[in-house]
């Protein structure tokens, strides 16, 4: 499968430039929303600058149009990063940093709000019922 194959892949809350290294167990139980088991922590290719991130790159191909999306509750995980080259760090969206679905010269849609159960913004909401994601992945794809 390759480029060929892929029209537009729109990434939600796809954490392309990892997470930070302190997500762990612990702070994903802190954000009560869900159960995390112990397993659940990322694992080593998955943080910020591994040599797995390194290898798949940071830029998407030029055969497909991609998209990020982002969510921002404003709760921050570890360090803010500033992906996407504003010059603004973001926070996160309880999990994933706000900006870690950018790929270079792409478009990022960031989606602020609250978490679950008072918004629809962290990053289980995103994908599962946040409607302003649902429209923009339709606008996209329509």
């Amino acid at each position: 499968m390759g480029g060929e194959q892929i029209d537009d892949l729109i990434a939600v809350g796809t954490p392309c430039h990892g997470v930070p290294p302190n997500v762990n167990a612990s702070l994903l139980n802190i954000l009560g929303y869900l159960y995390f088991p112990w397993w659940a922590s990322p694992v080593q290719d998955m943080i910020y600058n591994s040599k797995f991130l390194d290898a798949m790159g940071y830029q998407a191909s030029h055969l497909v149009d991609y998209y990020g999306v982002g969510g921002d509750i404003g709760f921050m995980v570890g360090t803010p990063m500033d992906f996407n080259g504003d010059g603004v760090p973001a926070t996160s969206d309880g999990l994933v940093p706000t900006e870690s679905p950018y790929l270079e010269g792409r478009p990022l849609y960031v989606v602020q709000g609250k978490a679950w159960p008072k918004g629809d913004a962290d990053h289980v909401s995103l994908i599962a019922i946040n409607d302003h994601v649902h429209r923009y992945i339709l606008d996209h794809l329509c």
